[in-house]
């Protein structure tokens, strides 16, 4: 995200969403934080719908 490549932040990002959500454990919700970055990084990206 840093070096602005949004499309390869958003694949890292949602690995790291998915792996918060395994079947074998709990699910995880994200935080407050967690979903503000991942808002950002669709914002950046122009996708302002996902955002």
């Amino acid at each position: 995200m840093q070096q602005q490549n949004y499309k390869v932040a958003l694949v890292y990002l949602n690995k790291w969403r998915d792996a918060r959500s395994q079947p074998l454990k709990a699910p995880k919700e994200l935080t407050g934080t967690q979903e503000m970055l991942l808002a950002q990084v669709f914002y950046q990206d122009n996708d302002f719908v996902n955002s």
